[in-house]
């Protein structure tokens, strides 16, 4: 009978502690990720675009008391901290200048991947060419009519 309690109180405490462990953001500490896709694109410092709009209340300005965080302070805007667990993504403009993406911190090098190439596509880099206009509608204005003069040659 003690036999299988004991095994019983293992059972539980070991699958206490699996779950701890699989649960992901368990102490939502936000960090700045490192990504490539950003590396150039320059934003203004107060820019900010939310995946989820219940993210924005977490974005709050620093009190005087708010200890300095070095690597995300420089991914915020000037005197802003985040206040809890994010939900998914922020694409904000740094202190630096350039874009950056925050996310809780995972080992899910996917969605890692994923949240940087979002913030690369909403973030207003300075340089970068919309649709419809630079250098792909010049080479598309010359492309159609050497088609089209190929095409006519042949027929």
């Amino acid at each position: 009978m003690m036999d299988g309690l004991k095994i019983s109180i293992f059972i539980f405490i070991y699958s206490s502690l699996t779950f701890l462990y699989l649960v992901p953001n368990v102490n939502g500490k936000a960090i700045c990720l490192n990504c490539k896709a950003l590396k150039n694109c320059k934003v203004p410092a107060n820019f900010v675009a939310f995946a989820k709009t219940y993210d924005q209340s977490k974005l709050v300005d620093k009190t005087a008391d708010d200890p300095a965080d070095a690597k995300l302070d420089v991914c915020l805007g000037p005197k802003k901290k985040i206040s809890g667990t994010l939900t998914n993504y922020i694409c904000s403009g740094g202190t630096d200048g350039y874009c950056h993406a925050i996310t809780n911190a995972t080992d899910d090098m996917f969605t890692l991947e994923l949240y940087c190439a979002m913030c690369q596509l909403r973030c207003p880099c300075e340089g970068r060419l919309s649709l419809g206009t630079g250098t792909r509608t010049r080479e598309t204005a010359i492309f159609v009519p050497i088609c089209l003069a190929a095409f006519y040659i042949l027929v």
